[in-house]
């Protein structure tokens, strides 16, 4: 007897219907190798389990799957707000080191230096603007200097600054 057909009434089909449900919530991981452990673990349970023929032992392995079902799902939304709280710090930057502030001001940085070195830009700009060489020269060097904005707060002093928050509140 196995354990889809040890219960009567409902049983064999919510058997069934979780194990479908932990196959379909382990394709849903963006990493081939989680989803690959989801489905092979889900296998392995489901095959070691089959010859099981206490209702009631039968009743807490689907409890137990039930709740893997849902540290799954947990899982899985926690995966996807840490995706996307890494995307909005690093996009665009090209470097997993480099936030995207630091990356704009790289940017505006090697810009102002291409048009300094470059004399042709350098008379273009100088011609657009009606002023020296010279003069133009000085100002893309002193916005070179300076950054795109002040930078935003790192995480470690956001933490740093909540705490003395609350400890002075």
């Amino acid at each position: 007897m196995s354990l889809s057909s040890a219960l009567k009434g409902d049983s064999p089909q919510q058997v069934l219907s979780l194990y479908r449900q932990l196959l379909r919530q382990g394709e849903q991981f963006a990493s081939y190798n989680f989803r690959e452990y989801a489905k092979r673990r889900t296998r392995d349970a489901f095959r070691e389990n089959k010859s099981i023929q206490d209702p009631r032992q039968i009743q807490e392995l689907v409890q137990k799957g039930l709740k893997e079902l849902q540290m799954m799902k947990a899982d899985k939304l926690r995966t996807q707000q840490e995706l996307e709280r890494l995307q909005s710090k690093y996009i665009g930057t090209g470097h997993p080191d480099t936030t995207s502030w630091e990356w704009k001001t790289n940017i505006h940085r090697d810009t102002k230096a291409s048009i300094v070195g470059h004399t042709p830009l350098l008379a273009y700009m100088s011609l657009a603007q009606n002023e020296p060489m010279a003069k133009v020269r000085a100002q893309l060097i002193r916005q070179m200097v300076q950054p795109v904005g002040p930078p935003p707060p790192r995480e470690d002093e956001m933490v740093l600054l909540a705490a003395s928050n609350q400890g002075g509140a």
